[in-house]
C-alpha cells in the first residue's frame, strides 16, 4: 500500500516521497524501472517476449519476434549473470520497445531527466544503444540515449548537430557498469555522467550540447532497449540487468547515493563513499571509519522500501556471476544468514593486503609454523543478520594447507586488525573441497576484522574439529563431537538457540587430553527447529566455534524438565508443560529397579511444577519416571 504525501517540488531538491519498492527508496518522478531479477516481470526464463515495468505493471517492453530475434534471459548458473542474478542478453539483432507517446518515460519536450543503468558491452569499437527515447532519424537534439561510441566511450547520445554528444567516459569490454546520466535544466554544462567511483564530487563528464537547453526538446516517439532505429542500427551486443528512468534530474547528493548504494549492494559493485539505506540516513558502510578497508566492498542485506534482498553475494571484482572465483583474487562469498529482517545488513571490505601466506600478525602463542593470508577484511554489521556462511576461494593462490585441520577463519573481535592481542576467535571449516574453504555459522560482529589461517600449527592454535552431530531421541537431543590436537584444551561450552542467532550456554564439559569423543544430552526439548554449536576454549584463552548443526524435534503434548539436578533441599523440582489436562504419575526408582517414591497429580494446560520429597531416601543416583497418559519419560538424577 502506498503512502501519499503532499509534493511541493517536482525535482529532487529535497528528500523524496517514499513508497514501497522503488530504487533506493526514491520514488518521486520514477517513470520506468526494469530489472532482470524480478522473475514476475519476465515472460519466460529464456527467449523474452515482454519485460514488465517493476513500478507499473500496466507498462512493458515487448520484442518484435517477427522481424528480429528475442533477447535471452541468462541465468547465473553458467557464470553469465551478475552476483548470482540473471541478466538479459542482446546479441546485436534484438530490440525491445516500450510505451511511447503519453506513456513514454520522459515527458515530450522535457529538458531534464535522470537515467541509471546496470549494463555491459561484449564488443569493442561499436556504436551501441542500451536504452533511448527519441525521434527515429531525427538530429534535432530531441533524444536521450545511454550509448557507446566507436572508440570504447559511453555517455548520452543526444542526436544533436554538431555532434557534441557527451560521450567522454570509457568502458571496458566484458566489465559491468553502473552509470548515471543526469541532465540539468540549464544552458551549459548540463550533462552529468557518474559511476560508483565518483558520485559525490564533480561529475565525471560535463558538456554543453549546441544551443544549451533551448536546443533540446525530448521526443516521445520511440522508447527502446538495445537499438537505435527499426533497422537495428547501432544495436547492443551485451547485457542489461537494470534500467531506471526519472522524469527529472537528481540534484540531491543523498538521493543519488541512495540509488547508487542500492545498485552497488545488489550487484556486488564497489562504490566510493558511504553506502546508505533507503531511509537516506542509515550508513550501512561508513567510508570514513572503514577507510583502510575500501576495496571490493560488498555484502548482504534487506531493504523492503527498495525491494532489495541480497542473501548471497560476492564482489564482481573477484568473482563471477555464479560466484566462481577469478584466478588469484581470493574471492569471498557471503550467504546463509540465519536472520534477515528489513533494515539489516552485513558488508565487508578489504585492505588490499597481499594474497600470500605470512607468519606475522598472529596470536602471540603461535609459532613459526602457522601461516595466514596477508589480506584482511573488515565487517560493518547493521542490525543482526545472525550467523553467516563464508566461502573463501583460493584458486590461483599458493597455500600450505591441504586438510581441514590446517584452516581457520581468524576473527579479531575488537576490530583493530591486530591479531597479536585482544580477543581472537577461530572458526573451523564446515567443509573443505580445495580450492574452496567453507565456514558455516560464522558470527561476524560489527567492526570485526578477519582473515584466513592457511596452515595451522597444532601446538599453538585451538583444537581440530573432526565431527559434530545432533540427533533427536524422543524429546531429547543427543550431541556428539570428536576432536584432535586437544592437548591445550580447557573446556567445551554447549550452546543452543531456537532462532539461529541468540545462543545461550546450556552446559559445559571439561576437556580431557586423553578423550577425543564427547557427548552431551539436551533434555526435554520443546518441539520445533533447534540450533547447536560448541564453543571451545583453550588454556591460554584462545577459542574456536564448531560448525552449527540443526535438528528438528517432534512436538509432544508434554515437555518435562527436572529443574534441580543434583537435587537440593531433599526435594526434586519437576516442571511439566502440558497441552491438555491429565493425571500424572511421578516416580523415583533406584538404578537397581526398585520403586522408591510414587505420587500422582493432575496437571493443567500450561506450566506446572511438582515437588517430590526425597528426604526419606539415601543420597545417590536415581531415575525419575513421569507418566502422562500413554507417555513415560525417564530422567537420571542425583
Amino acid at each position: 500500500m502506498q503512502k501519499i504525501y503532499f509534493l511541493f517540488l517536482l525535482a529532487f531538491t529535497a528528500m523524496p516521497a517514499v513508497f514501497s519498492q522503488s530504487p533506493g527508496g526514491v520514488s518521486s518522478n520514477l517513470k520506468a524501472w526494469i530489472k532482470s531479477d524480478a522473475a514476475a516481470t519476465l515472460t519466460s526464463t529464456d527467449s523474452l517476449d515482454a519485460w514488465t515495468y517493476a513500478n507499473d505493471v500496466s507498462k512493458q517492453f515487448t520484442s518484435n519476434a517477427v522481424t528480429f530475434s528475442r533477447p535471452i534471459v541468462m541465468n547465473p548458473g553458467a557464470g553469465t549473470g551478475i552476483n548470482f542474478l540473471p541478466v538479459v542478453y542482446f546479441d546485436g539483432n534484438k530490440i525491445m520497445d516500450g510505451p511511447a507517446g503519453a506513456g513514454a518515460p520522459i515527458t515530450a519536450g522535457n529538458d531534464a531527466y535522470c537515467v541509471f543503468a546496470v549494463w555491459r558491452s561484449a564488443v569493442s569499437g561499436n556504436f551501441q544503444r542500451v536504452w533511448s527515447q527519441r525521434n527515429p532519424g531525427s538530429f534535432a537534439g530531441d533524444g536521450v540515449s545511454l550509448a557507446t561510441w566507436n572508440d570504447n566511450r559511453f555517455g548520452d547520445q543526444l542526436e544533436a548537430n554538431p555532434f557534441d554528444q557527451g560521450m567522454l567516459e570509457t568502458y571496458t569490454v566484458g566489465k559491468w557498469n553502473i552509470t548515471q546520466l543526469n541532465l540539468l535544466n540549464q544552458s551549459s554544462n548540463d550533462l552529468e555522467i557518474r559511476d560508483p567511483s565518483n558520485i559525490n564530487g564533480l561529475p565525471l563528464s560535463a558538456t554543453t550540447v549546441a544551443g544549451g537547453s533551448s536546443g533540446r526538446s525530448i521526443s516521445d516517439i520511440l522508447n527502446r532497449l538495445g537499438g537505435r532505429d527499426n533497422s537495428i542500427d547501432e544495436a547492443l551486443t551485451g547485457d542489461i540487468a537494470e534500467v531506471i528512468v526519472y522524469d527529472a534530474s537528481v540534484t540531491s547528493a543523498t538521493v543519488r547515493n541512495q540509488i547508487f548504494s542500492y545498485l552497488a549492494l545488489k550487484y556486488g559493485v564497489n562504490k566510493a563513499g558511504d553506502f546508505i539505506a533507503s531511509d537516506g540516513t542509515t550508513k550501512i558502510w561508513d567510508s570514513t571509519g572503514n577507510s583502510l578497508y575500501k576495496n571490493s566492498i560488498f555484502g548482504i542485506g534487506r531493504d523492503d522500501n527498495a525491494g532489495l534482498l541480497v542473501n548471497k553475494s560476492n564482489s564482481i571484482e573477484t568473482g563471477s556471476g555464479n560466484g566462481t572465483g577469478q584466478n588469484g583474487l581470493g574471492n569471498i562469498i557471503l550467504s546463509g544468514a540465519s536472520n534477515q529482517d528489513d533494515g539489516e545488513f552485513l558488508l565487508i571490505g578489504n585492505d588490499n593486503g597481499a594474497l600470500a601466506e605470512s607468519n606475522s600478525d598472529l596470536p602471540a602463542s603461535a609459532d613459526a609454523g602457522t601461516r595466514r593470508l596477508g589480506r584482511e577484511w573488515k565487517v560493518q554489521h547493521t542490525g543482526n543478520v545472525g550467523t553467516v556462511n563464508v566461502d573463501v576461494d583460493l584458486t590461483g593462490l599458493t597455500i600450505t594447507g591441504t586438510q581441514p585441520a590446517d584452516f581457520f577463519l581468524m576473527v579479531d573481535d575488537d576490530g583493530d586488525g591486530d591479531f597479536t592481542t585482544g580477543h581472537i576467535t577461530f572458526f573451523a571449516p564446515g567443509t573443505l573441497a580445495l580450492p574452496i574453504v567453507s565456514f558455516t555459522g560464522v558470527t561476524l560482529n560489527n567492526n570485526a576484522v578477519f582473515t584466513l589461517v592457511t596452515f595451522a600449527s597444532t601446538a599453538t592454535l585451538p583444537v581440530t574439529w573432526k565431527s559434530f552431530s545432533a540427533k533427536p531421541v524422543d524429546n531429547n537431543v543427543i550431541l556428539n563431537w570428536s576432536v584432535e590436537n586437544n592437548d591445550q584444551g580447557k573446556s567445551f561450552e554447549v550452546q543452543h538457540a531456537t532462532d539461529g542467532i541468540h545462543f545461550t550456554t546450556i552446559g559445559t564439559i571439561s576437556n580431557n587430553v586423553n578423550v577425543k569423543d564427547y557427548s552431551f544430552t539436551h533434555n526435554n526439548v520443546a518441539g520445533g527447529l533447534h540450533y547447536y554449536r560448541i564453543y571451545q576454549v583453550d588454556m591460554n584463552g584462545k577459542s574456536t566455534y564448531s560448525k552449527i548443526v540443526t535438528v528438528s524435534v517432534k512436538a509432544t503434548d508434554f515437555v518435562i524438565r527436572l529443574l534441580n539436578n543434583p537435587v537440593q533441599n531433599n526435594s526434586a523440582e519437576v516442571e511439566i508443560v502440558a497441552a491438555k489436562s491429565v493425571t500424572t504419575a511421578v516416580e523415583i526408582w533406584s538404578v537397581a529397579g526398585a520403586k522408591m517414591i510414587s505420587q500422582q497429580q493432575v496437571v493443567n494446560p500450561g506450566t506446572n511444577k511438582i515437588n517430590v520429597s526425597m528426604s526419606n531416601i539415601a543420597a545417590g543416583n536415581y531415575l525419575l519416571k513421569v507418566k502422562t497418559g500413554e507417555t513415560i519419560q525417564t530422567i537420571r538424577l542425583l
